[in-house]
Order: structure tokens, then C-alpha cells, then sequence
């Protein structure tokens, strides 16, 4: 690592608690919710909803996909930094010290009167999840609240694709995001959400092209950002990045970069609660990346965490053994890309 880079990876996101739910459907459908989609919800409609789960059995955890991806590259050994905005209540105050536990070097802007974001995810048996989500404070981030300093210490530098959608927030990461170039750090978006692409993708694309090095999408995404599927949808984002990696579950992903396509094969693995899995993969990937290892090693790092988190509630392990990383990369060839 140069000198001057501190942090393998950097993020900025949306800092939210996931608040985790197990319930039946005809519980969800009281609740007026549709399943398997996206509710954003205001202030009012995410109080009220809070209050009709009192009583019900939840998982609190630190969320937010960016912020997920740094924390798991801390998991993994790596040394990883986060900005993002949280309110002067209790969630916050978990956010903030669960984040610090978990070894992240963290800034935080706090807003003196939205609450702390938050995402109720619920997981029906058949493990279809369905979100209701507040963003709260996360919202209003400005980048006096982002840490530039530790940005520009860093070798990689990631962007959720949540940050996108609204124009301010857009123009807060373009701006974050240029100066991280300035300052050397390659440049990583994950693209987050179809529906955003979608509604996105001109704004999206030229993002990509002017500033990404590596950009990973599940598969609905890739194809509203390209308008094709497979190996030609990673072709052509790889061909405005550099690294373009498509995320297909249990097929596994594809990586492109230059000419060369890799294919890595998932994982086995009991499906308990596919939340953050693709956050966990763009975790293995880029603490690969940042260390070193080659494309194919890093996606097989990345589809071995993401196999490890969907066998358990919550986007986030716990911890991951040394034995677990070393048995993955043995027989790989450590090679500098």
C-alpha cells in the first residue's frame, strides 16, 4: 500500500438501522404493504408503522449498502473508513457505536432534529423480503458531514447507487467522488436498486463513464443500465469502467474487464435471508482488489461472503475466521492488477 493510502476502501451511503422482521403474509397484508417491493415511507407513515410492530420480535442492526461493504472489508481484515448522517436519538447512538465496534473508522454528520433513517425489512417464510423504509437524516447529507480526508487516504473509494436518485445527493457524491480521483483512489459504485437505474440511467451512465473504475449490479440492474444481458451487459459496463461485475445468485457473477470475462461459480449455501448479499460479495471483492489478488480470486472471495451472510438474519456477519479467508484463496496466485 502507498504510504498516503491508509483505508483499502472508503464509502459514503445512507447510514439507516434495518430493523428485521419475520412474518407470515396475512400479517404483511394487514399491514397494507405489497410484497416483495420498495415502500418509501414519510416521517408520519414511519411512525405510525413503528408503532403497529410493537410487540413483534425485530432484529436492530447498522444498515445501508455502502455502509455495509465497508464494514464487511473490516470483517475480512481489511482497513476501512465511512461518512454518512445520523440523528441525536438512540439509533443513532447505536449506528454510531456498533459502526466504531466493528473496527470502521467512521464521521458522522448528525442532524439536530430528523431522526436516524431506518429500513423495516420483512421476510415472509418463503423468504421474500419487503421494505419499508424512512431515510431521515441519512437524506440530508452535505459534504461538510463527509471525512475528505480519509477518502483521499484510500485506495478505493465506494459509492451506493441510493445516492444517486435525488439531485443534491447526486451532486454531493460527484463531488466527493472527484476529488477521491484526484487523490488517486480507484472508484467503486454499486448500482443498488433497477427501479433507480431506470429512472436514472442517463444521469447514471455518464457517472459510470466520467468517474467509475468498478461497478457491480445484480442482473436486473445490468439491464436497465445496458440494455442487454450477461456477458454483454458486463461487457459494456466494463467498457465505461474498466471492471464491470454482475451479481447472478445462485448462477454465480460475471466479471469483465478489457477483454477478458471471468465466471465464478457461486457457493452452496442455505438461503435463511438474502439481505446483503450483494453488499457482502462487493466486501470480498474489494478487499481482494485492494490486496492484490486477481479478478477471478476476488469474485470467488466475493460469492464465498455473500454465500456466508444469506444463511443468517441480517446483512452482516458477525465475524469471519482467518482459516475461512485462507482456505478460499489457497492455490490462488497473488498477482497485482
Amino acid at each position: 500500500m502507498d504510504s498516503k493510502q491508509v483505508f483499502d476502501v472508503s464509502g459514503i451511503g445512507n447510514a439507516i438501522m434495518d430493523i428485521l422482521i419475520e412474518i407470515n403474509d396475512s400479517e404483511l397484508s394487514g399491514l397494507g404493504l405489497k410484497k416483495g417491493n420498495f415502500h418509501l415511507m414519510d416521517q408520519k407513515e414511519a411512525k405510525a408503522l413503528l408503532i403497529r410492530l410493537e410487540g413483534m420480535k425485530t432484529t436492530l442492526l447498522p444498515g445501508g449498502s455502502s455502509a455495509n461493504t465497508v464494514y464487511g472489508v473490516s470483517m475480512l481484515g481489511g482497513k476501512s473508513a465511512f461518512s454518512g448522517k445520523i440523528g441525536i436519538d438512540n439509533f443513532g447512538r447505536i449506528y454510531e457505536s456498533e459502526t466504531t465496534r466493528s473496527g470502521v473508522k467512521a464521521t458522522f454528520g448528525k442532524h439536530e432534529t430528523l431522526p436516524t433513517g431506518y429500513a423495516i425489512t420483512f421476510i415472509t417464510p418463503d423468504k421474500e423480503r419487503t421494505f419499508a423504509v424512512y431515510p431521515g437524516a441519512a437524506a440530508t447529507m452535505e459534504e461538510r458531514d463527509i471525512n475528505i480526508g480519509d477518502i483521499g487516504r484510500s485506495r478505493i473509494f465506494h459509492v451506493e447507487g441510493y445516492m444517486l436518485e435525488d439531485r443534491r445527493m447526486r451532486d454531493v457524491s460527484i463531488s466527493v467522488i472527484e476529488q477521491a480521483k484526484r487523490s488517486g483512489a480507484r472508484i467503486s459504485l454499486d448500482l443498488g436498486d433497477p427501479g433507480i437505474v431506470s429512472r436514472n440511467r442517463n444521469s447514471i451512465v455518464n457517472i459510470v463513464e466520467q468517474y467509475a473504475d468498478i461497478v457491480f449490479a445484480n442482473e436486473q440492474e445490468s439491464m436497465h443500465f445496458s440494455l442487454m444481458e450477461g456477458e454483454k451487459a458486463a461487457e459494456y459496463i466494463a467498457g465505461l469502467a474498466g471492471i464491470g461485475i454482475i451479481k447472478l445468485g445462485a448462477k454465480g457473477s460475471i466479471i469483465r474487464s478489457g477483454k477478458a470475462t471471468h465466471r465464478v461459480t457461486a457457493f452452496n449455501s442455505s438461503v435463511v435471508d438474502t439481505t446483503g448479499a450483494g453488499d457482502m460479495y462487493a466486501s470480498g471483492f474489494l478487499y481482494g482488489l485492494s490486496n492484490g489478488y486477481g479478478l477471478d480470486v476476488c469474485g470467488t472471495l466475493g460469492s464465498y461472503f455473500a454465500s456466508k451472510v444469506i444463511g443468517k438474519i441480517g446483512a452482516r456477519l458477525d465475524s469471519v475466521k482467518r482459516s475461512d479467508i485462507d482456505s478460499v484463496l489457497s492455490g490462488a496466485r497473488k498477482s497485482r492488477i
